[in-house]
């Protein structure tokens, strides 16, 4: 083979990198087996093999390391796999674009939004978007900024809806778009006893458990910075979890309390299973956004989703932040 030291990179525009092959070279980068890859592609070990061959023959560089177990990604690996997801990407929206000039349905639009966005808005949004328009599905990936980022970025997703805290940056090649700010407080069951309490202090709050999110540990951040500015030991929290479910089950089921944005807590304040328990000082705002890649294209389709989308959230999501703290 040609010399180890090339960069790729600029041999890229020179080759005839069909998506099929960059499908083979990302389920071997992904699963970092080249069995498992064929298996996951539905072809045979052989297939992906030479393609694999093919792709190093023809960027003079080794991809992969061979080892007993499976194969270890070099950096010429890594940087193609970012062109990769790129390239198909953009490839699925080409075929997204040209099935919607034709009317017809084909594949799958691919968005993603922020926890308190799922339980309520973005469902109603793709229905809304079903009533214009029944002949597309929908992927909807759902998780904190941190997550849905590197999948903007990458084209896995065409848009996220997003509502990150202060202290996490939005990459620089994502387009931004704010909505409205919506905020974090105290949440607790309907019959919890700091209810009971008129004049509610740090020190009655700091007196309960609280649970606390994996995603959003900056969230947990400031309220640990609350807490300690006042001069007040931070509240033990009980557990960690990723599961929004999770945390709205235990604090119903105790005297657990957490940090939640009212949407996020509508079907059940509606339903009298949850409360705020406001405090002045336990408030965190957060910017309600849309993200989208700076240099892509959205497809028609989630074009059209993305309006809805903005329309349901202005309407129905500023009701929720429109309603009075002590509510």
């Amino acid at each position: 083979m040609a010399d180890k030291n090339l960069d790729p990179l600029p041999i890229l525009s020179k080759t005839y990198l069909q998506p099929n092959r960059l499908e083979h070279f990302m389920a071997v980068y992904e699963t970092q087996n080249v069995h498992r890859a064929a298996q996951k592609l539905n072809v045979s070990q052989q297939a992906v093999s030479k393609t694999i061959n093919k792709l190093e023959d023809t960027l003079q560089v080794d991809l992969f390391v061979r080892l007993p177990t499976g194969v270890q990604p070099t950096q010429y690996a890594d940087h193609l796999a970012r062109r990769a997801r790129l390239i198909l990407s953009e490839s699925r929206l080409a075929t997204l674009e040209i099935d919607a000039l034709r009317g017809s349905k084909q594949g799958t639009v691919r968005v993603g939004c922020g926890p308190s966005m799922a339980g309520r808005l973005f469902p109603l949004a793709i229905e809304r978007m079903r009533g214009r328009n029944k002949n597309y599905g929908f992927t909807t990936y759902v998780g904190h900024t941190q997550k849905l980022m590197p999948l903007v970025l990458s084209g896995e997703i065409e848009f996220a809806i997003v509502a990150p805290p202060a202290s996490v940056s939005i990459h620089p090649e994502l387009e931004v778009e704010t909505l409205y700010e919506e905020y974090d407080i105290v949440i607790g069951r309907s019959d919890h006893p700091l209810l009971l309490k008129p004049d509610r202090t740090l020190q009655d709050y700091q007196a309960y458990p609280w649970v606390a999110s994996h995603g959003l540990s900056t969230i947990w951040t400031s309220v640990v910075d609350i807490f300690s500015g006042q001069g007040v030991d931070p509240p033990n929290y009980l557990f960690r979890t990723d599961s929004m479910a999770m945390v709205i089950g235990h604090v119903m089921a105790s005297n657990a309390l957490c940090m939640l944005c009212r949407e996020a807590i509508q079907p059940y304040w509606r339903t009298g299973d949850l409360a705020i328990i406001p405090h002045s000082q336990l408030v965190i705002s957060r910017n309600i956004q849309v993200i989208t890649r700076k240099r892509g294209q959205l497809s028609p389709v989630a074009k059209m989703l993305k309006s809805i989308a903005i329309e349901t959230i202005m309407s129905e999501g500023l009701k929720a932040e429109q309603q009075p703290k002590g509510c």
